[in-house]
């Protein structure tokens, strides 16, 4: 059995007393209220008042409490057909709101400081002394594999002009202008090597036209005397050698100015007898030197140690190729006549030979070629019927017979139509033994 309570005494239902009847009506009746003797539960106070708020589409407002007065006026019913009011912004949204101001501000302020910093920073490093900008650019240099120059570098006797590579052991390559001749130089080693048209060859060894008549045209490889070039790559130009230079001059008075080199923005530190151009950024990086004694006025291009082997691949080809170089600061000379040493007859293979002997200063046993011809007529002359090559290693002081064989072209064609053919020879002494070359490229690879 369901039953009925009866409701407070002036409360009104919400759509009239027709809402009664249609609550009875439904299956099950209105719903149950407490009993009139028990006070109905009153829910904790809520914020704002005593009572929760009404909820959408509950049939019954707050109850009252008839024996307790209540602290605050209750709150006024809401008619249905007016939609609830809307409630205030909670505590914590505010916080959270102004919690995210904070912390914009707070971004705004830090991102302020940081360019103002990085500001300062720039401005600082313009302002940086000249010791401290060399002895960075020293420092820099210190993973430098190569130093390559492009412009002037003068001695007492010569001038080189070009583009001249000097590695970090010392060894010094490139295309230069030598004594006004275009040639490409090689120094390593306690040689500097140049290669040269034949030309400049016969004129530096002062050779007579009918000795450089043997030799074919062309370009050759050559040393020449060290004293000649007066410069020393290994303690002037290697970048150990540029870096302590560095360090020496940041212990000296200097002055600093802003200007320009390689087309880049640079400070250009200057001393009585010297000037170095170094970048504004970028690391410190060298970009000119400048010197009064030795004349050096030239870019300067560093090259790092992680290039490797293609740092020096050309150097390392042409350092293959030194075994034929000439000693243009020594002079062989024939010992004996050049002679038939085999030849039954004309026009069939025929060995000639020669003893030469090594200049006289040699420090030791020095090669020498020596260059055949046979001709129809004496000193070279006339019909050329062939030429020969050999190579002898001799010793200091001593004489030693070189040998070659001529045969087939003219000689096979013509060589029997004649009676009498001459022998003439011209010797050459070179500059270094064929162990020196191996030597010299495992040297460089393992600077």
């Amino acid at each position: 059995m369901i039953t009925v309570g009866t409701p407070p005494s002036g409360w009104e239902p919400p759509s009239g007393s027709d809402w009664w009847e249609t609550q009875r009506q439904r299956p099950g009746g209105p719903p149950q209220q407490p009993r009139p003797s028990t006070p109905p539960p009153f829910p904790p106070p809520q914020s704002g008042g005593p009572y929760p708020p009404p909820q959408s589409g509950s049939p019954y407002p707050p109850p009252q409490q008839p024996s307790t007065p209540q602290p605050f006026p209750p709150p006024q019913p809401i008619p249905p057909t007016q939609p609830p009011a809307p409630s205030a912004p909670s505590a914590p949204r505010r916080r959270r709101t102004a919690l995210i101001a904070g912390v914009t501000l707070a971004t705004l302020v830090f991102v302020g400081l940081s360019a103002a910093a990085i500001t300062l920073t720039v401005q600082d490093s313009r302002k940086e002394k000249p010791r401290d900008t060399l002895l960075k650019a020293a420092s820099a240099l210190g993973s430098a594999r190569m130093l390559t120059y492009s412009g002037t570098i003068s001695s007492t006797t010569q001038t080189l002009t070009g583009r001249v590579k000097v590695t970090k052991g010392g060894r010094a390559y490139g295309p230069i202008s030598w004594s006004g001749t275009d040639a490409t130089m090689l120094a390593a080693d306690g040689h500097v090597f140049l290669k040269e048209p034949k030309s400049a060859w016969m004129s530096r060894m002062q050779v007579g036209t009918t000795d450089a008549a043997l030799l074919p045209d062309g370009d050759y490889w050559g040393a020449v005397d060290t004293t000649e070039l007066g410069i020393d790559f290994k303690g002037a130009l290697s970048p150990p050698a540029m870096a302590s230079v560095l360090r020496r001059y940041a212990g000296l008075r200097t002055t600093r100015s802003e200007t320009t080199a390689r087309g880049r923005k640079a400070i250009k530190i200057s001393a009585s007898d010297a000037a170095f151009y170094i970048s504004r950024t970028g690391g410190h990086e060298l970009l000119r030197y400048e010197l009064s004694f030795p004349k050096i006025a030239a870019d300067v291009t560093a090259q790092p140690v992680s290039a490797g082997p293609a740092a020096v691949s050309d150097v390392m080809a042409d350092l293959g190729r030194l075994g034929d170089a000439f000693d243009a600061s020594r002079h062989a000379k024939v010992a004996a006549k050049p002679e038939f040493t085999s030849c039954g007859t004309f026009g069939r293979p025929c060995t000639v030979s020669v003893k030469v002997q090594p200049d006289e200063n040699s420090p030791g046993p020095a090669r020498v070629r020596a260059y055949f011809r046979l001709a129809s007529a004496q000193n070279g002359g006339g019909k050329v019927f062939g030429d020969c090559q050999a190579t002898g290693v001799v010793a200091a002081g001593q004489s030693q017979p070189v040998t070659c064989t001529i045969s087939g072209g003219e000689w096979a064609r013509h060589g029997a139509d004649y009676k009498t053919v001459w022998v003439y020879t011209a010797p050459f002494q070179l500059a270094v033994q064929p162990q020196d070359v191996p030597r010299m490229q495992h040297d460089l690879a393992n600077e």
